[in-house]
């Protein structure tokens, strides 16, 4: 008896791979993240302010977009599939790459809004590829599209907040000494007429 093979040979492959889940890390690169209790309810690759305590909570003012914060990345083992619920522990993404779900066009390497003012169909902390008049804001330098997309959908944004959130000046420092002290007076000169 002879052995027969059946020759599957991959011919072609996707330009466009599966895309992963908003929250999904999109890479096994560096990252660096944070745990911190969610007040209230976020969706998985939501955009979340830091508040003290080690707390988190979704963004109410411009200035929890462009404060200290991070993308809420999704946890599998959670029984929903839509996001954290209030008091969940939340690993809170500081640096790396992540899928989010987008509202509008993304534009490569430009930097996404962040929305703080919930509207019909996209709530706060969704990321968008343009300005919302007065609803979302740019959170800084701190992260960008990593690809882009003609329509609502994932895209990836990868974050890198340690060195992208920029705060007030501190206060100066001491006086430094002053440099070396003069030589001894020369001789006086003569008197006019």
């Amino acid at each position: 008896m002879g052995a027969t093979a059946s020759g599957a040979v991959q011919t072609s492959v996707s330009a466009n791979p599966v895309k992963g889940i908003a929250g999904g890390l999109a890479d096994t690169g560096i990252i660096d993240s944070i745990d911190r209790v969610i007040v209230g309810a976020a969706p998985f690759g939501a955009w979340v302010k830091l508040v003290a305590g080690g707390k988190c909570a979704l963004p109410a003012s411009a200035g929890d977009v462009t404060g200290p914060g991070g993308i809420a990345l999704a946890n599998a083992s959670k029984a929903t599939t839509v996001g954290h619920e209030d008091g969940d522990i939340v690993q809170v993404l500081q640096r790396g790459r992540v899928w989010v779900q987008n509202e509008d066009a993304a534009t490569e390497l430009t930097i996404p809004y962040v929305r703080y003012t919930a509207v019909t169909l996209f709530g706060k902390g969704s990321f968008a590829g343009a300005s919302d008049g007065g609803k979302n804001v740019q959170p800084n330098n701190s992260c960008r599209f990593i690809g882009g997309t003609t329509a609502a959908g994932l895209v990836v944004v990868e974050v890198n907040l340690p060195g992208g959130i920029t705060s007030g000046t501190g206060a100066t420092g001491a006086t430094g000494a002053t440099g070396p002290g003069t030589g001894a007076t020369g001789p006086t000169g003569p008197t006019g007429p």
